[in-house]
Parts: structure tokens; C-alpha cells; sequence
């Protein structure tokens, strides 16, 4: 990453489904809203099926710790929490993944869940997740979730 040169690639611009790599996005967007100490409310995300943190219908936790919840065994509970608890709901959540999109200039990414869940409306490319992983490493409180920079 430090010299920006690609070793290998082959269909990097191709859209394709990205299940739980969706939650980098997830936690960028929510991290630009959030304090590490602001106080989430669970609500319907306590019910959402697949990967889960455990989290439980009105429980209040920090967001540090929903971060953790969603990155590290990626809840599918815990991302629907962060996007339930921001301004506009789920719907006002996606809409802000599709503006940082467009305000990273990608070209081959759409969401329409916080979780990583199939659409056909929701997908990325391998060049436009190598940007939004970099864009959250830029980030000293997500960069703590992700594989550190390698010097080569």
C-alpha cells in the first residue's frame, strides 16, 4: 500500500457480491457519526438472522463495543444496530454508504444493507473495496479491526 503498486490483478473492476466485507463500509460511515461513546439502543437488529453477536432487543451499549461486535465475528445484529441508531434509520444509513461511495469516487460499488446481505442492488469490486479498506485504515479506531499495513 505504501507505494500504491499492484502485484496482481485480474477482473478487479468487475461487480461482484461482497457479503461481510460490507461492514468495513459500515463501520467507515458510522465512525464519521459516532463517538467511541455514544450509547446505540438495539432494536430490530437483535432479530436479524445470520452471523450474530448476541446483541438483545433494548439493550444499550456503547458504540466501541457494537463496533467490536460487528468487525471482529461479523454480527450481522450489531451492523443493522449502528444503521437503526442513525439519523433516518436503516434507509438514512444506506443512503450515507451511497454518498461516501460517491464521495470516494467509485464506480462499481452500490448498497443497499448495512450487513453484507445478497441483492442484486448491493455489490463491489475488488479495486473499489481496496479503496474503502484504505480509506478505513485511515482511521486510527477501525484500523485496530483490519490486517496491518505491510511494509515491502
Amino acid at each position: 500500500m505504501a507505494t500504491d503498486t499492484i502485484l496482481y490483478q485480474k477482473d478487479i473492476n468487475t461487480p461482484l457480491p461482497i457479503a461481510s466485507t460490507t461492514k468495513i463500509m459500515t463501520a467507515l460511515v458510522a465512525s464519521d457519526y459516532f463517538k467511541q461513546n455514544s450509547i446505540l439502543t438495539v432494536n430490530q437488529g437483535a432479530s436479524i438472522p445470520g452471523s450474530r453477536v448476541g446483541l438483545v432487543n433494548g439493550e444499550n451499549l456503547s458504540f466501541r463495543s457494537i463496533l467490536y461486535g460487528m468487525l471482529l465475528p461479523s454480527g450481522n445484529d450489531a451492523a443493522y444496530t449502528v444503521a437503526e441508531n442513525y439519523p433516518g434509520g436503516i434507509l438514512g444509513f444506506v443512503s450515507a454508504m451511497n454518498k461516501k461511495v460517491s464521495d470516494l469516487g467509485l464506480k462499481n460499488t452500490h448498497f443497499d444493507n448495512p450487513a453484507g446481505f445478497d441483492s442484486p442492488n448491493h455489490f463491489s469490486s475488488a479495486a473499489d473495496l481496496a479503496k474503502i479498506t484504505e480509506e478505513a485504515l485511515k482511521n486510527p479506531q477501525l484500523a485496530k479491526f483490519l490486517p496491518p499495513k505491510k511494509q515491502i
